[in-house]
């Protein structure tokens, strides 16, 4: 199933078929990402597409699609108009934190309770913060 974006909608003003027909095609901009039904008009994200922002280089969260409306005409008769399409992408918190390996940490039997005996440092990719993360006894 493929998850719908947008629907581009035209209309020929010929009165009799095929003239007054329709048909759409992307002309630019989809980037492999976006595909469109070209009887319906339905944009929809290309299958195997990844949008997460974080897994393109660089990172990208806008697209700018040109799509064409043929109508039925042959050849010099063809009728066309386009219209940009602007899709933005909300990147969101898809990713878990990353803890970085404390190694051994040696606790001595008389240490008091409430003390701080270590600190975990993990990335959060989504934030690119380093976050610490402290343990008491």
């Amino acid at each position: 199933m493929k998850a719908t974006v947008w629907q581009v909608k035209a209309w020929d003003g010929d009165g009799s078929s095929p003239n007054n027909a329709v048909v759409y095609r992307i002309q630019h901009g989809a980037e492999d990402k976006f595909v469109i039904d070209a009887d319906t008009g339905i944009i929809s994200v290309a299958h195997g597409a990844s949008l997460d922002p974080d897994r393109t280089d660089p990172k990208t969260t806008q697209y700018s699609l040109r799509v064409v409306a043929l109508d039925g005409g042959i050849g010099s008769e063809q009728r066309a108009a386009a219209t940009d399409v602007n899709i933005s992408i909300v990147d969101v918190n898809n990713k878990a934190p990353i803890l970085l390996d404390p190694g051994s940490i040696h606790v001595k039997e008389n240490t008091q309770v409430g003390l701080c005996c270590i600190r975990y440092t993990c990335l959060e990719e989504y934030l690119r913060k380093y976050l610490s993360i402290f343990m008491y006894m």
